[in-house]
């Protein structure tokens, strides 16, 4: 019993001792991989082993990893004066049920959340294919901006909500560069970022945008252009002399709002119920009898640049040479068409949609 004893203590201190030599070496490989290096390896041989067991839980590619930058995303949800804003969904805690919400900026929240759940994510920078960075530029532009003190993160009182969201990520950059390995060893070529406002990635700073994929609302690919809005608070042009436009303008002056070889251009969030009538809400596909549909705000209540002025020309062409009943194009305004079923329906916006072969 006695030399049984002592065989059991020495596997317990051979095994303590592996152990404690595992954690040391983790615990090193980690290390170095933040300290920058090139090509990071971590327990390469524990991956190999569960490769196998990956594969069963079906992980995909690409692996993303998502960087926890909480001063840039989830900080600033807390200042957001209204639950109904900057999230894609309310809790209703009495029903236990989640609620959508219906803001088209809502996409930055739910495609963060979408990834964090995602099958593609990765806990281990070292394997990733991708590093996503989330950024809630929306709820920093609206509701925050304007409405409470903080976060600023340049200083100005002109109102002008761009210029915080440029030097937001201007610090972003900055945090990068300076805190992690990843940026720095592909210039931002394997970053992704999400910029879906108004003017989307025009008013980013070029280093920020130039190798990095950028996932935006709007597919604006002039190289040299001004701001188009018909928000002022949002105007990127703006020469106000307490916004040092010059040094604005360096900042993010040298690339396109778009660039299709890198980018993609994604539709803004709205809540799948706004569409009972859509094949991918189980209902059957329709007749295409509309060539083209277009039906929203065309811009005859806005400023005349509203849009670059194409809706309301579209709208204005669309009425004078009759395109409805020569091409079954409907431009409107706040008009009705004709229902392809019958007259009235609950929803006759996404049965037109349905119906239609471009919207």
């Amino acid at each position: 019993k006695e030399e049984e004893k002592e065989e059991e203590k020495e596997e317990k201190i051979n095994s303590s001792s592996h152990a404690t030599s595992q954690s040391i070496d983790t615990q090193k490989s980690t290390s170095d991989l933040f300290q920058g290096t090139k090509d990071p390896k971590i327990h390469q041989s524990d991956r190999r082993e569960n490769k196998d067991v990956k594969k069963r839980l079906g992980r995909l590619r690409p692996l993303i990893y998502v960087y926890d930058l909480a001063e840039f995303s989830s900080q600033i949800l807390q200042y957001s004066h209204a639950a109904g804003i900057c999230s894609w969904r309310l809790i209703d805690s009495a029903a236990k049920v989640s609620v959508w919400g219906n803001t088209l900026y809502d996409t930055e929240t739910l495609f963060h959340e979408m990834l964090l759940s995602s099958r593609h994510r990765t806990f281990d920078p070292g394997e990733a294919d991708f590093f996503y960075v989330p950024t809630y530029e929306c709820c920093l532009l609206y509701p925050v901006a304007n409405w409470g003190e903080q976060p600023f993160f340049a200083a100005t009182a002109t109102g002008n909500r761009v210029y915080q969201a440029t030097h937001m990520y201007q610090a972003v950059l900055r945090r990068l560069k300076q805190d992690f390995p990843f940026w720095n060893r592909t210039q931002g070529a394997d970053h992704i970022f999400l910029t879906f406002h108004d003017e989307g990635a025009c008013y980013l700073p070029e280093e920020l945008y130039r190798n990095s994929v950028v996932l935006t609302s709007w597919g604006r690919m002039d190289l040299e252009h001004e701001s188009n809005t018909a928000y002022t608070a949002d105007n990127y042009s703006d020469t106000h002399p307490e916004l040092d436009h010059v040094a604005w303008r360096r900042i993010m002056a040298g690339h396109p709002c778009y660039n299709p070889v890198k980018d993609l251009v994604l539709p803004s969030h709205k809540n799948p119920r706004l569409y009972p009538y859509s094949a991918l809400n189980g209902f059957p596909p329709m007749k295409r009898d509309i060539l083209l549909y277009a039906k929203g705000n065309m811009g005859v209540y806005r400023l005349p640049h509203y849009s670059r002025g194409l809706r309301l020309k579209l709208l204005t062409l669309s009425i004078k040479h009759q395109w409805d009943k020569k091409f079954s194009i409907y431009v409107m305004e706040r008009a009705r068409i004709k229902d392809y079923e019958k007259d009235t329906l609950d929803n006759p916006y996404s049965h037109q949609l349905a119906r239609s072969k471009f919207c």
